[in-house]
């Protein structure tokens, strides 16, 4: 059916094309059914040209709407969102801290009594003995034992107590990865997002000064007309022209790699046309700010959530190297039972008739017990002693691994530091060569113009120009990968902290 639609869509193009040219319309044997089934439309349409033309546009849109889907634009909020949604590290993360909060209500619940039944029926054929008869009888006998026991721990040297806070510090350690794992998927986003804004940037450049070139190139193409100068400038200017046209196309090249790059981080669909606007804080002068190495420092001591969650699970084993030594201490229970029987032989003595199943399970046989139970622990096969020993490594190489990270945070904050210092410079460096080359190109421009130069002069200034203003679009965009970089290394990196636009 959509074929069909597109054949009459395109069949009535050509009529309205042949119709503008003023061109003969002649019908071949495969476009004559068309023809009669349109005959009336084709024969009541205007020659004007402007219903022509709006005719033509409403058909290629129809057809876009039936071949073509809609490009996805995305803001740098939404990128990150969607990355946050679909990334898979972080669903795992996720999917981590359900099993930690299912293992802190479990902790909880060991404070509880634990509570079960049991019930068991059973089938004899063959000799056995039956009490009230007081002698062997070949029969078949079947009975029934219910029961319902509780056991409580009174005291275990406060393994419950210590239990419960070592899976708290668990889940807080687990909370604390999965926010670092999300200013992971911030940083990876934001550092892909600037990467294509900067391949954006790049195309832009080279289109524009495609365009001034082509505006120059005829100039000097009416210059070497009235023989003003060499055809050897214009031979010159057009391979200029042809090398920005293949860094256009490198450049393109480029984007839509790194584009498919960032599609794949956002879990996007292969063959999804998506494109990405350009948000507001992009905008580099507005990102310089003054930062002290020991302040980045204490912040990041204090934001930093990988930081956080080797200092939680520290206090984890701590806990858990007290639940090992409790294994040296007794432990006291309660416990409960009740429990009953049931056997279809037994008989009532005094009248000889069997006794009855309820009368069995609620009257007769009933059983109840209450007590306490103390273990004290005396030799176990060094288990005690080989799980103190492990917790208590586990222990110190937590607080090492602490210290061993303080130093990395040091080093990063430093180095991030040290960086963005350094684009900061390279940006205010970058303006102000972009100003100079300006003026330099504009100036052998008119002085070409005027005969006073060469194109080599035109050309060498026009190449520092171009350079220039791909240097400075590379510096903004390094100095805002950078600002990001720098929060995402103190720990205070938040999509919450940045403008939505």
């Amino acid at each position: 059916m959509a074929d069909t639609l597109i054949n009459t869509y395109h069949f009535k193009l050509m009529i309205i094309n042949k119709l503008i040219s003023g061109t003969a319309i002649v019908f071949q044997p495969a476009n004559l059914e068309l023809y009669k089934q349109n005959k009336p439309e084709i024969q009541g349409m205007k020659l004007s040209n402007i219903t022509l033309k709006l005719f033509s546009i409403s058909i290629f849109f129809s057809i876009s709407q039936i071949g073509f889907a809609q490009k996805l634009e995305l803001s740098f909020h939404e990128a990150v969102q969607k990355a946050l949604e679909e990334n898979i590290q972080l669903k795992t993360e996720k999917n981590q801290l359900i099993v930690n909060k299912a293992e802190q209500a479990q902790s909880k619940a060991q404070f509880l009594p634990d509570v079960s039944a049991y019930a068991q029926f059973r089938r004899q054929n063959g000799n056995q003995f039956i009490p009230q008869e007081a002698k062997l009888v070949n029969t078949t006998t079947q009975d029934f034992y219910p029961q319902i026991s509780a056991n409580m721990t009174l005291f275990n040297a406060f393994r419950n107590v210590n239990g419960l806070k070592m899976a708290n510090h668990n889940l807080d350690a687990q909370q604390f990865r999965v926010k670092r794992t999300e200013q992971d998927i911030i940083y990876n986003v934001a550092l892909q997002y600037l990467t294509v804004l900067f391949d954006k940037e790049l195309i832009r450049i080279a289109e524009d000064n495609i365009e001034s070139q082509s505006t120059i190139l005829e100039r000097i193409k009416g210059f070497v007309e009235v023989g003003e100068i060499f055809i050897g400038d214009q031979y010159n200017q057009e391979s200029q022209i042809k090398s920005l046209e293949l860094a256009l196309v490198e450049a393109i090249n480029t984007m839509e790699n790194d584009k498919s790059l960032l599609g794949q981080t956002l879990m996007l669909e292969p063959l999804l046309e998506f494109d990405i606007t350009t948000p507001q804080w992009a905008f580099a002068t507005q990102l310089v700010e003054t930062y002290q190495l020991k302040d980045l420092y204490q912040t990041a001591l204090g934001n930093r959530n990988d930081l956080k969650e080797l200092n939680s699970l520290k206090q984890s084993s701590e806990y858990q190297n007290k639940m090992a030594k409790s294994g040296y201490y007794p432990t006291l229970e309660a416990f409960y039972s009740y429990d009953s029987y049931y056997n279809n032989s037994a008989t009532d003595p005094s009248t000889g008739e069997k006794v009855s199943f309820q009368d069995q399970i609620r009257v007769n046989n009933p059983n109840k017990t209450l007590g306490l139970r103390l273990r004290i622990p005396i030799f176990s096969n060094y288990l005690n002693r080989t799980n103190v020993i492990t917790s208590r490594i586990q222990m110190e190489n937590a607080q090492l691994n602490i210290k061993n990270q303080e130093q990395a945070i040091y080093m990063d904050v430093q180095t991030a530091l040290q960086n963005y210092k350094a684009a900061v410079a390279r940006y205010e460096s970058a303006q102000a060569q972009f100003d100079a080359a300006k003026i330099a190109m504009e100036t052998q421009t008119a002085r070409y113009e005027l005969g006073n130069a060469t194109i080599i002069d035109v050309t060498t200034t026009t190449n520092a120009f171009i350079q220039s203003e791909v240097d400075m679009a590379q510096a903004k965009y390094r100095l805002m990968f950078q600002k990001i970089l720098l929060e995402y290394q103190t720990g205070t990196l938040d999509i919450n902290t940045l403008p939505e636009k």
